[in-house]
């Protein structure tokens, strides 16, 4: 599935993957791997890196050019899940972080199903793998926050692999994906989790959803929660009280705008220029007010 650019521009840019010439190859790997707006560079000797690893899977995978251009986007996929999947196996390096966060970014751009089974092998290893015990807290951090990302940045019908794990992997896998649903959660990506909640059938894993999107109180998820009600009333009783209840909360933090409150700043923001401009007179709290003594008539 190509979501990004069109069929033609998809065909130019996959295509120019496979020739002759080694620096248009090198410029069509550029454009796969480009760094995203809003997040931090890393080193031109990790982006190059990164670029010859994925040529070389791509090429031992596909050697010569395919033409059908689904099987293009296939073998560039892979290509870049063989990369993430390679950095899995490193214990430890001072620039871990940097390189999954390179390796992620044709996740971007490239949203299938193969990526997303790379993104839950990735938690996976970061909470049983080789990562746990290696990773310093700050990379464990920008990794968290990579992850996160690439997570939210795909289409709800390509995280199938993720609610698979999920719902029907073992208690580790369950473990470790559940820093993805946390993160789904602080993102408020509503319809991945809503996605989820009418995929799954784990009565445990739904619940978790259900509360979930009632901390976020979004109005556009009532209309499929009303749906779910009615449909597991009869089958899932407490699923359904607990759906009626998180419809109730969200109702009432969006009553008059409410929810909007939910958005204020932590703490109040003054103007340090204008606050300078009052005279020490007109400020309250410099002012020392004593107590008024007695009248000798009142003591009579």
């Amino acid at each position: 599935m190509i979501t990004d650019v069109s069929y033609y521009q998809s065909n130019r840019f996959l295509g120019t993957l496979w020739n002759c010439d080694p620096a248009r190859v090198m410029r069509s790997a550029c454009q796969l791997y480009a760094p995203l707006p809003g997040r931090p560079s890393a080193s031109p000797e990790l982006t190059t890196r990164t670029l010859e690893r994925f040529l070389e899977h791509l090429h031992v995978r596909q050697s010569t050019r395919p033409k059908l251009l689904t099987i293009r986007f296939q073998a560039a996929a892979q290509a870049a899940a063989d990369v993430i999947e390679e950095l899995c196996a490193v214990r430890s390096s001072p620039s871990l972080d940097q390189q999954i966060a390179i390796a992620l970014r044709p996740v971007y751009r490239m949203h299938t199903e193969k990526l997303a089974e790379s993104i839950c092998l990735c938690y996976y290893t970061m909470a049983n793998g080789p990562w746990a015990i290696n990773l310093t807290r700050p990379q464990s951090f920008s990794m968290k926050n990579s992850l996160g990302g690439a997570l939210c940045s795909m289409p709800p019908a390509c995280l199938l692999p993720f609610w698979r794990h999920l719902q029907d992997g073992t208690a580790l896998w369950q473990h470790s994906l559940g820093m993805g649903l946390r993160a789904l959660g602080q993102a408020h990506a509503v319809n991945h989790l809503l996605f989820g909640l009418q995929h799954c059938q784990n009565h445990t894993l739904r619940i978790t959803l259900v509360l979930t999107l009632e901390q976020i109180g979004e109005p556009a998820a009532m209309d499929t929660l009303h749906r779910l009600e009615r449909d597991v009333a009869s089958t899932d009783w407490p699923l359904a009280r607990q759906i009626a209840r998180a419809l109730q909360v969200i109702e009432h933090q969006n009553r008059g705008n409410s929810a909007l409150s939910l958005l204020r700043p932590a703490a109040v923001q003054y103007d340090e220029n204008e606050m300078l401009r009052l005279p020490a007179a007109d400020n309250d709290l410099l002012r020392i007010v004593l107590p008024e003594k007695p009248s000798s008539k009142e003591n009579l």
